[in-house]
């Protein structure tokens, strides 16, 4: 689904997946070429490499992997939790992307079953 250009601001696509493989989750090399490709996937640009850090438990979560990049057109993130077999992942844009085209690799990448996806259309109008 590609979001009309109603504004011209973009969009943000925000996914929240459970049950998810956790030695994926807990591999920062993955994580780290994720980041890499899913860019080219929505065809966006980055502006620095993926910076991925591994986040030590604390009395508030259970760690896990914390991924950024930055991209000309805004920026990708995404959080993971091994030991709850989560993630959360946000595709902010100021362009509108093709979601459906973004959403089959990261299923794909992720083998996910169990998710939830929300799109926010970006900017006030």
């Amino acid at each position: 689904m590609k979001v009309k250009k109603i504004h011209g601001k973009g969009n943000h696509l925000i996914v929240d997946a459970v049950d998810v493989n956790s030695k994926i989750l807990d591999d920062k090399r993955f994580i780290k070429n994720f980041l890499k490709e899913l860019p080219k996937v929505v065809e966006m640009h980055t502006l620095t490499r993926p910076k991925v850090i591994r986040a030590t438990p604390k009395e508030y979560d259970t760690g896990g992997i914390t991924g950024f990049v930055i991209l000309s057109e805004s920026n990708i993130s995404i959080h993971t939790y091994p030991q709850e077999g989560k993630f959360y992942l946000d595709l902010f844009s100021c362009m509108e992307f093709n979601v459906d085209k973004a959403m089959s690799y990261i299923k794909e990448k992720f083998q996910l079953k169990n998710f939830k996806k929300s799109l926010l259309k970006r900017g006030n109008y």
